[in-house]
C-alpha cells in the first residue's frame, strides 16, 4: 500500500490513544497513525486531512520503551532527545 502524497510505503495504519505531551495538557486522545519505514504520522481521523504530528523511526530515537502507564497496559513510550511520545 502506497500513500499518494508522499510515495512512502504504507506499513501499518490503524487508530490508538496518545497522550498529550504538554504541561497543561496530560490527556488520552484518539488518533488514526500511520506507520512509514522511517517514520509515524498521526492524525485527527482516518481521513488523513489534518497532520497533527510525525514521529521519527530511525537513528534519532534515543528509547524505545513498553511499559504501564496509569490505566493504559498496553502503552509505550518513544523517546527522542527532544521529546517523549507515549502512545
Amino acid at each position: 500500500m502506497s500513500n499518494k502524497g508522499t510515495g512512502s510505503v504504507i506499513l501499518k495504519e490503524g487508530y490508538l490513544h496518545k497522550k498529550g505531551g504538554g504541561k497543561r495538557r496530560s490527556n488520552w486522545t484518539k488518533r488514526w497513525f500511520v506507520l512509514y519505514p522511517n517514520h509515524i504520522d498521526y492524525f485527527d481521523d482516518r481521513s488523513k486531512k489534518i497532520l497533527k504530528g510525525s514521529i521519527p523511526v530511525d537513528g534519532s530515537i534515543h528509547s524505545f520503551n513498553v511499559r504501564p502507564f496509569s490505566s493504559k497496559s498496553h502503552a509505550f513510550a518513544v523517546i527522542l532527545p527532544q521529546r517523549e511520545f507515549v502512545i
